[in-house]
């Protein structure tokens, strides 16, 4: 019984054979889109890294998206940023953005951009979440990046993006 008189039963349904490590430090937040087509491939480029993922429809869409149409999220994202900085002691802040994403094609306002202007749209984006970030949260280092897609030949690959 909880105490407001609820019934609860839990039944085990999977056991983890990875070790839990009561530890509240992470190297770095992880800002990358939601697209379940390229999970692995991300995972595999952040390797063994203690991270706090966000993981959201156009990853960085959670401080612009107010622009483009879509809900404003920006001060509720900048403020569990700065929690999650604070709380687990985060020393790096990682953007992601990607070829063809989905969240951006969607945005009421970027209708019927052509791939070249969503790819400027999205250099602008991630440059002003990075420079925003920067001011904000001094102590942390933020880096961009775009992520390619290939569809041919199914490679994805990181760039870091630099502004100059």
């Amino acid at each position: 019984m909880t105490d407001e008189g609820i019934k609860v039963t839990l039944k085990e349904i999977f056991k983890s054979t990875v070790p839990f490590k009561d530890s509240h430090e992470a190297d770095s937040l992880f800002f990358n889109c939601c697209d379940f087509r390229f999970r692995k491939q991300s995972q595999e480029f952040l390797g063994d890294r203690l991270m706090d993922p966000f993981v959201f429809p156009g990853g960085i869409m959670l401080f612009v998206g107010g622009k483009h149409g879509h809900a404003d999220l920006k001060d509720g994202t900048l403020y569990w940023t700065k929690a999650m900085v604070k709380l687990h002691h985060v020393k790096e802040i990682k953007l992601v953005i990607h070829k063809d994403c989905g969240a951006y094609k969607a945005a009421p306002a970027l209708a019927g951009k052509s791939p070249e202007e969503m790819y400027n749209i999205q250099m602008r984006d991630i440059k002003e979440v990075k420079e925003m970030l920067s001011k904000e949260i001094p102590e942390v280092t933020v880096t961009a990046y775009y992520m390619d897609l290939a569809r041919e030949t199914g490679e994805v690959t990181y760039n870091e993006i630099s502004f100059e």
